[in-house]
């Protein structure tokens, strides 16, 4: 194992509608040059080829977007080691934020979700956002299960990685 300090999953099951709107619509901008290309494709591919063929296919790829990045987007679990976090993405995939790409982690609110960030959320979840800025790369948006515990055991983490790191 990787010295695993913390686990914990996302809790689902948000209580009111206005912070779900708001997430949807914070993921529906990321999607807006993704959607963008797709109807210039259509476009392009409506002029050259005949329409009930275009359609099926723009619907089918369409579909098939969506559906990736919707649930693409769910973390199942986030985890901190003793080196990185690890955001774990459809039970397959995972992402990693070593602490030497870390600037600050913070407590954001909603409004924190718009901008073009890594939104690792979905719009059941509650509103307990973790914001990590990066020292290279895009902002990440986690909801951890339990954002205080999560933080503490974050900077535990932290704080021994550094003083571990400049003993070396």
């Amino acid at each position: 194992m990787d010295n695993l300090v913390y686990e914990d999953r996302p809790q689902f099951g948000s209580y009111s509608f206005s912070g779900n709107f708001m997430k949807e619509l914070a993921q529906t901008i990321q999607m807006l040059p993704v959607f963008l290309v797709l109807f210039a494709l259509l476009f392009l591919v409506n002029t050259q080829i005949k329409q009930e063929t275009i359609y099926q296919i723009f619907i089918y790829v369409f579909a098939i977007i969506i559906v990736l990045f919707y649930f693409g987007t769910w973390a199942t679990k986030n985890q901190i080691f003793r080196d990185r976090i690890r955001v774990a993405v459809l039970l397959i995939f995972h992402f990693d934020i070593p602490f030497s790409n870390i600037e600050s982690v913070r407590e954001a609110n909603l409004k924190a979700l718009f901008g073009f960030h890594l939104n690792f959320i979905h719009p059941f979840s509650g509103y307990d956002v973790v914001q990590i800025t990066r020292k290279h790369g895009l902002k990440v948006n986690i909801i951890p299960g339990n954002r205080t515990l999560f933080l503490e055991n974050l900077n535990k983490a932290m704080a021994g990685w550094k003083k571990y790191y400049i003993e070396v």
